[in-house]
């Protein structure tokens, strides 16, 4: 069946209310069939970084997820093993759902960082990007973003930046509640309460596993 299917990656250490929110923003403002959330195995920008165990960030986003009818949770990153690199995840998916429609979801500061990505240009080619930008902010196009190379091979259509072979890039202004994974991770270091920056049951999770403690 083809499906309109949005795509949303991270570490999700932990998940948190502002990842949620934005999520359904997205959804509902590109009419998505399905939202899933990929926990990232290692993100490869991220190498060296504490991240905890997959396990328990997979478990926090199912958790999180579980209430909306809209959202799914996919582990093929974790059960891949190695770096997570979104070309990857994008083939098994255009493979997975052929025909249907995939937007891969970014924040703003991903996407100035997108040329640093492996076959980045591939992603153009796999998906729509969904690039989520603060209200009041100006969304840097891809000649801002892009080697010229990759840069000139897009056109504005009015809506959205068009790829040559696919695809495309579309900025849409999301609801950014100011909450970062870094923020609850010191609150919990210093015993402070996650109460409302997390969904009840991963805030449950976090205390019985005695994470970021």
């Amino acid at each position: 069946m083809q499906e309109r299917i949005g795509i949303f990656g991270g570490t999700f250490d932990p998940i948190h209310y502002g990842h949620l929110r934005v999520a359904e923003e997205v959804r509902e403002l590109l009419a998505l069939d399905k939202l899933v959330f990929i926990p990232a195995h290692v993100q490869p920008l991220k190498k060296g970084s504490n991240c905890s165990d997959a396990k328990h960030r997979l478990q926090m986003t199912r958790l999180a997820a579980a209430d909306n009818p809209h959202f799914e949770v996919d582990d093929c990153e974790i059960n891949r093993g190695g770096a997570s690199y979104t070309v990857d995840t994008l083939n098994h998916y255009r493979k997975k759902y052929i025909g249907s429609s995939l937007f891969f979801i970014i924040g703003s500061d991903a996407w100035l960082h997108i040329a640093l990505w492996r076959d980045y240009s591939g992603l153009f080619e796999l998906s729509e990007l969904v690039v989520m930008t603060r209200p009041g902010y100006e969304a840097a196009p891809p000649e801002k973003v892009l080697p010229v190379e990759a840069a000139k091979r897009f056109c504005y259509d009015g809506e959205k930046h068009v790829y040559s072979t696919g695809g495309g890039i579309r900025f849409v202004s999301v609801t950014w509640l100011d909450i970062s994974a870094t923020y609850i991770r010191k609150r919990c270091m210093e015993g402070k309460s996650i109460k409302y920056l997390v969904h009840p049951e991963v805030e449950k999770y976090i205390s019985n596993e005695k994470l970021y403690t």
